[in-house]
């Protein structure tokens, strides 16, 4: 019987594992990676994969 494992949107583990605890917006976040504030907060959200 093969064993499966739960699937995770990257979003999630971004905003679960690393925003939360540390207390950091998406757009925090962005400007850090400088990156497009929006690539972000659809990551976060959700709405767009990678």
């Amino acid at each position: 019987m093969a064993i499966t494992m739960p699937v995770f949107h990257p979003g999630e583990i971004l905003r679960e594992e690393y925003l939360v605890p540390l207390g950091m917006s998406a757009g925090a976040l962005a400007r850090k990676l400088n990156v497009p504030r929006t690539r972000i907060e659809r990551l976060v959200k959700e709405t767009h994969y990678g």
